[in-house]
């Protein structure tokens, strides 16, 4: 039961911080103040309020703003790179995400059917909030753009939707259990922990070994945008993306 009060903890501190970034994996974050747009020639960048707003990439070319810009040999294979890798690694962050969403969904789904009074119609709520929730992330996540923000708020959001009633339940019925000694709702809830940490713990190393491979992914782009003698106006870095490891970024 320990195991489940902690996950829930651990959801609920997520959620509100999912809505300010995307976190790839435990020990990876991702900000970027602009929405990547794949396109069969292109890979386009747009961002609102700053100069430069809108990047095309095209086989090592560069495009800001309303303008084709010169570039030296190491820059156009610079972003050539770029653009094959942010090919590969956006459709990632889709299904990752989704991955990501699925298993915690799943848990507050089990948690409600097992703590609630009537399971028929606890299953019936949360497969219907389950298609709810996944209709607008399927909204949100899409193969051809990456939007950190609404990314993460849409993931955010579908844990502050569900979170609320489940964690009454688990309050409620667990204080039940103690106060009236039921030992074998407590053993019923124990077994759930069990079951819970069985179904989640083979889908959660998968994604984790993915999530791995695309944090690294997201270090090479930004590797990449970082060495670019390209200056934007002003003498500005174009900035795409920012990528910390969480231990780092956790460091006053």
């Amino acid at each position: 039961m320990r195991r489940t009060l902690a996950l829930l903890a651990l959801l609920a501190c997520s959620a509100p911080a999912w809505a300010q970034r995307f976190d790839v994996s435990p020990s990876c974050e991702v900000e970027s103040d602009w929405d990547f747009h794949l396109r069969e020639r292109s890979l386009i960048l747009l961002r609102d309020g700053e100069t430069p707003s809108r990047l095309v990439m095209r086989q090592g070319r560069l495009f800001v703003d309303d303008a084709w810009v010169e570039l030296g040999a190491e820059d156009r294979r610079r972003l050539a790179e770029y653009e094959r890798e942010a090919r590969a690694a956006v459709p990632l962050v889709r299904d990752i995400a989704a991955g990501a969403s699925d298993i915690a969904l799943g848990v507050l789904s089990e948690l409600s059917i097992g703590f609630g009074a009537d399971p028929a119609k606890a299953r019936a709520d949360a497969e219907a909030s389950r298609a709810r929730i996944e209709k607008r992330l399927h909204a949100t996540l899409r193969p051809d753009r990456f939007a950190p923000g609404e990314l993460g708020e849409a993931l955010g959001l579908a844990l502050r939707e569900t979170l609320p009633s489940v964690v009454g339940d688990v309050a409620r019925v667990t204080a039940m259990a103690v106060l009236s000694g039921d030992a074998g709702r407590l053993q019923r809830l124990d077994r759930l922990d069990a079951e819970i940490e069985a179904l989640v713990r083979p889908r959660a190393e998968a994604l984790e070994r993915d999530s791995q491979a695309l944090c690294a992914r997201m270090h090479r782009l930004d590797a990449l945008d970082q060495a670019l003698d390209y200056r934007a106006p002003g003498g500005r870095p174009l900035d795409l993306l920012r990528v910390r490891d969480a231990e780092a970024s956790a460091t006053p």
